[in-house]
């Protein structure tokens, strides 16, 4: 039979909420902090005095949490009308892909509500300026700022974001993938503008604070699942199994999650267990198993007291190997699966291939019109 797509919303809407949820866990409150204080520092004056602009580096892996951050604090600060028209506390930019001065330029406006105009570089830095000021920013946030890196025109554009960051009286910051500093290292000046950064990183297992902290993101994880029975993904033993398998990412984590409550509500299952993430991870990267090779010229053994149809449910169940299943194998491989996982994560689930419903990088426009040539 075939079932309609019809038929699986309700079970995808759920495993959905639980992978774009934005939870609440000590990581995720330390870089909020930290945007915070940033923000309020554009709020602050003393007469016509005010504090000086600075910028942030929000740095980690694919996965890390990056994105749910923009997309908290955007949500914290969205656009507002008054009387004298919208206010706009925090803006993001998103960095094109390969990016040139003019394509930044234009993105920013585009950020802003507005179309870039050929003028000269000093023309454009003072209208964003005035433009920040007319709409009330207190925050520019650039997304994907290692994009920058993959351009020709690195040192160019990290002297356009100081100057900016000079200009403008808002704060700026800069999100992206570790190595983003390269940036910031073109201009001492740049450097002295920046507040201490914010790196993303696996909680540490290690560690006997992170493991806490990891512990605790799993509860409230948990606490989203809807299910009749508890899973226990705090528990230690499970949280190491889970750890070993996502590396540590908590984009990781909450994707093998969400699969794995989409599998359980599809087939009345009460709760998420071992076994169902064995499942899930081996779907996701799979091992041959031995005894389902057959030679083209030999014969099955038919169970006559089989259907056909089950033999062949049964023969596309995944492979569950206890040597390199995080969920199912002996506590003394998990170390040995975390490393070979971290050591070629290329073999494994890569976080852009299972993210939904998140943004997709911006290009730019081909021929964005700014800075005189």
């Amino acid at each position: 039979m075939t079932l309609g797509a019809q038929h699986f919303v309700p079970d995808a809407e759920a495993a959905a909420e639980l992978e774009l949820a934005i939870i609440e866990h000590p990581q995720l409150n330390r870089a909020v902090e930290a945007l915070a204080a940033l923000q309020a520092r554009s709020l602050v004056s003393r007469g016509n005095r005010r504090m000086k602009a600075r910028g942030l580096m929000i740095t980690g892996a694919a996965g890390a949490g990056k994105s749910t951050i923009v997309e908290y604090w955007q949500s914290q600060n969205p656009p507002t009308e008054t009387k004298f028209g919208v206010v706009k506390p925090v803006v993001v930019v998103e960095v094109p892909e390969y990016t040139t001065r003019r394509a930044l330029v234009n993105a920013i406006f585009e950020a802003l509500g507005y179309s870039a105009e050929k003028m000269t570089a000093e023309d454009i830095i003072s209208s964003i300026a005035n433009k920040v000021k007319l709409l009330g920013v207190e925050l520019i946030i650039l997304d994907e700022t290692h994009h920058i890196l993959q351009g020709r025109e690195i040192s160019a554009v990290s002297e356009f974001l100081k100057s900016l960051l000079n200009r403008i009286g808002a704060g700026m910051v800069f999100v992206g993938l570790p190595g983003i500093n390269e940036i910031a290292r073109s201009s001492t000046q740049f450097d002295r503008r920046l507040m201490p950064d914010v790196v993303l990183a696996p909680y540490d297992l290690t560690n006997v604070p992170e493991r806490v902290e990891f512990l605790i993101l799993l509860s409230r994880l948990e606490a989203q699942l809807g299910l009749p029975e508890p899973s226990g993904l705090h528990d230690q033993d499970v949280a190491r199994r889970i750890y070993a398998a996502a590396r540590g990412e908590i984009g990781l984590v909450t994707k093998y999650l969400s699969h794995a409550l989409f599998v359980a509500r599809r087939t009345g299952l009460r709760k998420i267990d071992l076994n169902l993430l064995a499942r899930v991870d081996a779907l996701w990267h799979p091992t041959l198993k031995v005894s389902n090779v057959i030679g083209f010229n030999d014969d099955l053994d038919l169970d006559n007291q089989v259907s056909l149809e089950d033999l062949a449910a049964n023969a596309r169940q995944p492979h569950l190997d206890g040597d390199t299943n995080p969920f199912i194998c002996d506590n003394s491989k998990l170390l040995k699966i975390l490393q070979m996982r971290r050591e070629h994560p290329e073999e494994y689930i890569s976080p852009s291939k299972r993210t939904t419903g998140r943004r997709a990088p911006g290009i730019g426009r081909p021929e964005p019109k700014a800075f005189e040539k």
